[in-house]
């Protein structure tokens, strides 16, 4: 039979009343790879390189365990299998978002490829036509010359609308995380040479999950898109300078303020709130015609003192003040 010991010594992180009792009562077995991993699970509740719905996975992930009692060895690799899946889930959150901006992204330059060949085409005919019109040839080659500049004009302005394409959230029309990183890598610098305030706003769609449960993931998509849509609308006419809206991944989405402090920025940020509270979204085919969602938000305020890390650390900063926002009930703006 195996030995079973109360597990009180586990519990050493302040804050969590009923996950500490559960540890006192849970009756682990006397097997140091469930002790470890359940201080490793513990652990990572509390580090800020996880986004807050995995560190509320983690948690929920924990309360179930303990809750359940099985600590066989078939658990436990269950257990391991589902930790590491709420860990990686951004990564693959970001591999899937890349395929389909990736997909978007080649079916727009096959659509343009396919057009340009047949403007390489026409070119080629309308030069043979213009040789046999019996022109001049000064005459001729400023006719070659004027549709070669247009087609390679038209190219240059492909090429450009491709980059952009490549900088788009494909569902939201939004900046994606490239777009993003790009943006805080200008926006730091700038800020901390310059010495200008700069302010990110991180912005989580809440209970979002039960949307998708509720209503399907088309639903879910329509409301990612209102969300996206009010979110830049009531940014454009609040930010006095630039601005740069972006979908950061899933149902969470991120604000670059340029030049504005985090109080401005909280201005902002509650004007957003409010405008997404006061939003509806019909609903065709369903008893209820209106869905209504929420966002809590966190603002953070760029500090030249973090260096090299800045940009992590501004992430960390508004990341954790909307985990806050969150634990505080949902529907608010917090401060960083």
């Amino acid at each position: 039979m195996t030995a079973r010991k109360k597990a009180t010594g586990l519990c050493v992180l302040p804050g969590q009343r009923q996950l500490c009792k559960l540890l006192s009562e849970a009756h682990l077995p006397d097997d140091p790879k469930w002790l470890s991993l359940i201080l490793y699970m513990r652990s990572l509740e509390y580090n800020e390189a996880l986004g807050l719905s995995q560190r509320a996975s983690l948690q929920k992930l924990l309360l179930t365990t303990l809750q359940d009692g099985d600590f066989s060895d078939s658990k436990f690799q269950t257990i391991i299998r589902l930790q590491e899946r709420v860990v990686t889930a951004p990564y693959r959150q970001k591999l899937e978002a890349a395929a389909a901006e990736s997909k978007a992204l080649m079916r727009e330059f096959e659509t343009i490829l396919t057009k340009r060949c047949g403007e390489v085409k026409d070119l080629g005919k309308n030069t043979v036509d213009v040789v046999e019109s019996g022109a001049a040839p000064a005459t001729m080659v400023r006719r070659l010359r004027k549709s070669f500049r247009k087609l390679v004009k038209v190219m240059d302005d492909d090429v450009r609308n491709l980059e952009e394409v490549a900088r788009t959230d494909v569902l939201t029309g939004l900046a994606n995380r490239r777009r993003l990183d790009e943006g805080l890598l200008q926006t730091t610098a700038q800020a901390s040479t310059q010495g200008t305030a700069l302010s990110l706003l991180m912005c989580d769609i809440d209970n979002f999950k039960t949307v998708n449960d509720r209503f399907g993931h088309a639903v879910g998509d329509l409301a990612l898109q209102m969300v996206a849509e009010i979110l830049r609308s009531v940014v454009q006419d609040s930010a006095a300078e630039d601005f740069l809206c972006a979908r950061y991944g899933g149902e969470e989405f991120a604000v670059l303020l340029s030049g504005m402090d985090v109080g401005d920025a909280m201005v902002v940020a509650e004007r957003v709130r409010v405008a997404i509270e006061q939003g509806r979204l019909e609903i065709e085919n369903s008893l209820n015609k209106e869905l209504a969602v929420t966002l809590s938000i966190g603002a953070a305020q760029l500090d030249p003192v973090w260096g090299d890390v800045m940009i992590d650390r501004l992430i960390q900063a508004a990341d954790s003040a909307l985990f806050e926002a969150k634990a505080a009930g949902r529907n608010r703006v917090q401060v960083g």
